[in-house]
């Protein structure tokens, strides 16, 4: 499964991380909105698998797209819980259709008449305790596949222009752009969990780039810190396609903001240092095994940096510690779904949900690998069902966010929606009383507080340095790794 590279000679080292929170306190989603139970799914063997209890449209109003096929028309739709408030919701829309050898188009580029232009990357905040939601965060029209990126204090979004990248202040309604425009063309951007870096995929005339930008708050710009060429850092990268828009890319930062995974169409996944000096570690090379798609991986919250989860092609789920290079846990998806399109860990790394072709959200044990339920969109209510929209096949699952309370799950897909799944109740001592004291107490100050630094990591979820990986199972067997 491609080459492993053993990380500072296989010795964990110290590292100094600062994750950065929010200053206000934890805030649920509304309980009058989860009261609904018209989507309940249809449960089997008596477990209790969760039901879709509200769902939007993230497609703005006013939209006519005369001369095409609504069935053939691709909304490309992220979605993402803000950071410590599960009342807030924002998301990110693009419309495309499919060109077969063509790949992607953008509406924007068609030449049709009696045509709404929609601006790839419409960025939405959906604020569930506000009669007066949404708010429009950026009408401003880019050629990068719209998503959701936003830093971990929750006070800044960032989102690409045809020629810009730009950050927006939520607090102070101010935008800044990068000092210099590097790149012609744009994939992908993530911040740090320290909230001080923006990591940006983008192409410069015939090579693919990878630039981390540094955010400055008390200026009118920011300035691009390192940038290299990606192929200088990884020799065996390739791309799927010649055409700009059939390729996919995503970049992801460790949970301590120091390491970048980079995941492509090709099926590759690969990890390097935040300063770009060197590459650290293939994950999958695009050889022998291949990545299902750029969406289908994850770090472990728990971790700073050490392990990390994906899925390949042989519907093979893999979580690999990246300090020792050696296999954690390897389980494989049910025989009755089809291929996975995303995978997720919840915010406090007990557990992952991997979204699949058919619409159907397989949710699993980060310890065991052990299948905990099944959420299937196609058995919901009428109103909150996913159906077919061509050629039998249902819409991707693009994205999949779990609130910070771990009860509310949101899914989003190429219908242009947004479903809201009520998961079952986490029945957690631990759990229960973090939440409590998140909803008296603002994130920020919990370090303040008397506890020992592990308690005080817990509550916020800031990952924990361990001195080694927990025992867990594979194949029927305890390890040590």
């Amino acid at each position: 499964m491609g080459a492993t590279i053993t990380l500072d000679g296989g010795r964990q080292t110290k590292r100094k991380w600062n994750q950065t929170v929010p200053q206000t306190m934890w805030k649920c989603f509304p309980k009058q909105k989860i009261l609904s139970s018209t989507g309940r799914a249809l449960c089997s063997e008596g477990h209790d698998q969760g039901h879709v209890f509200y769902q939007f449209n993230v497609i703005p109003p006013g939209v006519v797209t005369t001369g095409l096929d609504p069935a053939q028309i691709i909304w490309w739709t992220d979605c993402m819980f803000m950071p410590f408030d599960d009342s807030q919701i924002i998301t990110s829309l693009g419309g495309y259709f499919y060109r077969g050898s063509q790949g992607l188009t953008q509406l924007r580029k068609m030449r049709l008449q009696n045509y709404f232009r929609i601006p790839q990357g419409f960025m939405t905040l959906w604020r569930f305790n506000d009669p007066h939601y949404p708010e429009v965060l950026n009408t401003k029209p880019s050629r990068a596949l719209p998503h959701c990126s936003v830093s971990t204090n929750g006070t800044l979004v960032s989102f690409f222009t045809d020629t810009d990248i730009m950050c927006s202040s939520l607090c102070q309604n101010s935008l800044v752009k990068a000092k210099e425009t590097f790149c012609s063309t744009f994939f992908f951007s993530a911040f740090s969990g320290d909230s001080n870096y923006v990591a940006v995929l983008a192409r410069s005339r015939l090579h693919l780039n990878l630039a981390v930008v540094v955010i400055i708050l008390r200026a009118s710009d920011m300035l691009v810190m390192y940038q290299r060429c990606v192929r200088e850092l990884f020799q065996h990268f390739k791309l799927q396609k010649h055409l700009i828009n059939q390729d996919r890319l995503e970049c992801r930062f460790s949970p301590d903001s120091q390491f970048v995974a980079i995941s492509t169409t090709a099926g590759q996944l690969f990890l390097i240092k935040r300063d770009l000096s060197k590459l650290e570690c293939v994950l999958v090379d695009g050889k022998d095994e291949e990545l299902t798609n750029e969406r289908c991986y994850d770090f472990d919250p728990r971790f700073p940096h050490e392990v990390l989860a994906f899925c390949v092609n042989s519907d093979q789920v893999y979580v690999k510690n990246i300090e020792s290079g050696s296999q954690i846990l390897h389980c494989k998806l049910p025989e009755n779904v089809m291929k996975a399109t995303c995978l997720k860990y919840n915010m406090e790394g007990d557990s992952f949900a991997v979204g699949c072709q058919d619409g159907v959200i397989v949710m699993m044990s980060s310890s065991t690998g052990n299948i905990l339920y099944l959420l299937d969109s196609k058995t919901q209510a009428a109103a909150f069902a996913m159906t077919p929209c061509k050629l039998s096949m249902y819409p991707e699952i693009i994205r999949i966010s779990f609130s910070h309370s771990d009860d509310v799950l949101a899914v989003s897909s190429t219908e242009g929606t947004v479903r809201l799944w009520q998961l079952p109740p986490k029945m957690n001592l631990v759990h229960m009383c973090r939440l409590v004291i998140l909803k008296h107490i603002p994130a920020s100050t919990i370090k303040q507080l008397p506890l020992p630094t592990m308690i005080a990591d817990l509550i916020v979820c800031c990952p924990r340095e361990r001195a080694r990986i927990t025992p867990v199972v594979i194949n029927n067997e305890t390890t040590q790794v």
